[in-house]
């Protein structure tokens, strides 16, 4: 069976590294000959490049010239499945389904944001009645885009134990972090996170007490790189920066609080990577998917604004709840939402008729 995965770049973030986890977990089963086309040559997973599967990095990436090329590539690879990855291809996909007879899944809802008014009426009127199944990362995704019940389906990120670090050096100490008590937030420097609010938070406790470091680590767009100035190449000497880095794993497993201060979110991938390596994990998502995936007060936290200070103070104070918290954090996740869960529910749907 040929597959085709539509996205338009693979840089750093949420849905980029999901699909490089299905990616690695697909080219492990027989059956499948897959084809990735990128309308921009850019990659931050090098990994990918080491994969089975059959890379097309396109040129024109022109509105009017990339519709045209996908036609040619898709007429080029005659694959049964084509699965988008964005809004905008799979609004080019829509456009070209009338012309071949490939099963089209959208999986661009990896948020709970949901529509403009201008969108939607596309995504209602093309892309929702062109598409044989509309993919999200959570329930909550499914609703707050009104994707049709017929067609919507849940498949939650999924968690490769291989990125578990089994080094003992800890790098953080490398990037001058060597304070007891470390909180990381796993996220790009975007509109779509609060990092005002992280930044906030960090001053608060930075101007109490000499012990705890905050760190974030994700790509900085550059309208906030006036925003994080104070805090990159080390300035701070307690609040840091580092960055887009590779060797997140090796990182987080020295942490001991994870924060995602967000807007709204779908499944992150953040909050599983860190209940993944046992570090509790807090957040202000109150209305996105969160609740999917963290049970509050049992595997970690979902809070107002106003109350991170005081849960992170809680957890500081009171190292029995820390573990416990740590520990079923991490027995959920290894349990409830492995890679191999996700890669197995994708390839089901692939061979669905």
């Amino acid at each position: 069976m040929k597959i085709v995965f539509l996205i338009e770049q693979l840089s750093g973030g949420g849905k980029e590294r999901r699909l490089v986890e299905l990616l690695k977990g697909l080219s492990d089963h027989d059956g499948f000959e897959i084809h990735l086309v990128l309308a921009k040559n850019k990659i931050d997973y090098p990994e990918v490049k080491q994969l089975s599967i059959k890379i097309h990095q396109l040129t024109n990436s022109s509105n009017i010239g990339l519709i045209r090329t996908y036609y040619i590539k898709i007429k080029e690879i005659q694959p049964q499945v084509v699965h988008s990855w964005s809004y905008k291809s799979s609004f080019y996909l829509a456009l070209l389904k009338p012309f071949f007879n490939f099963k089209f899944i959208a999986g661009f809802i990896g948020d709970t944001f949901g529509f403009s008014k201008k969108l939607s009426f596309v995504a209602r009127h093309l892309i929702f009645k062109k598409a044989n199944v509309i993919i999200s990362n959570s329930q909550k995704g499914l609703e707050t885009y009104q994707v049709p019940k017929t067609k919507g389906k849940v498949i939650y990120n999924g968690f490769d134990p291989i990125r578990i670090a089994k080094s003992k050096i800890n790098k953080l100490e490398n990037e001058g972090i060597s304070t007891p008590i470390k909180v990381v937030m796993l996220a790009n420097v975007s509109p779509y996170k609060n990092y005002q609010l992280f930044i906030n938070i960090a001053e608060h406790f930075v101007a109490k007490r000499d012990d705890i470091t905050f760190l974030a680590i994700g790509k900085i767009l550059p309208e906030f790189e006036t925003l994080v100035s104070p805090y990159v190449n080390n300035k701070h000497s307690q609040i840091k920066f580092l960055g887009f880095r590779n060797d997140v794993n090796e990182l987080i497993k020295d942490c001991d609080i994870g924060l995602l201060c967000t807007y709204t979110e779908g499944i992150s991938n953040a909050i599983i990577e860190l209940m993944a390596n046992g570090v509790p994990v807090i957040t202000n998502d109150l209305n996105g998917g969160s609740k999917e995936l963290i049970s509050n007060g049992y595997d970690g936290f979902i809070c107002n604004n106003e109350e991170m200070i005081d849960t992170i103070d809680t957890l500081l104070k009171d190292e029995d709840l820390k573990k416990n918290i740590s520990l079923n954090a991490k027995n959920k996740i290894h349990k409830n939402l492995t890679l191999s869960k996700m890669v197995n529910e994708y390839a089901q749907l692939y061979r669905l008729k």
